[in-house]
């Protein structure tokens, strides 16, 4: 690991463990437990090479009533990956062996359905990436570091506009 990447990976950690030992102290959880169940559950597929900040949004996530599955090898998590299983796929992007982009590529083989949002610590312009890949259908880029409550809610609004829907 470059010596930036390892920087930015502990801010953004204390970051998020910071807003973790919050909801602790201010027992937020039970009542984000209470308010993300209400909801259908979400199912997540999670893929960040990095175990920290997979690990850490993987316990943050399931804190607010997500059932998440993560993966830190992205060939692992393609071997196992269960089609139509899944709501959303949070992957990262920047990955050994297998980009987030490849990833995605390989799963579409076997599952459309499923939402995809990419974990970015780069600026991303989507005009240049939809002529890159022109038939992966994203919605959603999001830049890390991310909050916990901001992804949570970003979940909890797509979980509520599919509710809408049906």
């Amino acid at each position: 690991m470059d010596k930036t990447k390892g920087i930015f990976t502990g801010f953004w950690l204390a970051g998020l463990r910071g807003l973790l030992s919050l909801g602790k102290r201010n027992n937020t959880f039970k009542s984000d437990l209470d308010s993300a169940s209400k909801a259908v559950m979400t199912r997540i597929f999670l893929v960040d090479d990095e175990p920290d900040i997979a690990n850490s949004l993987k316990v943050g996530l399931e804190r607010k009533g997500f059932d998440v599955d993560v993966y830190t090898d992205p060939t692992v998590a393609l071997a196992e990956y269960k089609p139509h299983y899944y709501d959303l796929l949070l992957i990262d992007i920047r990955m050994p062996k297998l980009n987030g982009f490849e990833l995605v590529r390989e799963i579409r083989k076997v599952d459309t359905d499923s939402e995809v949002w990419f974990l970015t610590a780069f600026e991303v312009y989507y005009e240049e990436f939809k002529k890159m890949f022109p038939n992966l259908d994203v919605k959603s880029f999001i830049r890390k570091p991310v909050s916990l409550n901001e992804l949570s809610n970003r979940i909890m609004n797509k979980v509520a506009l599919a509710q809408q829907k049906e």
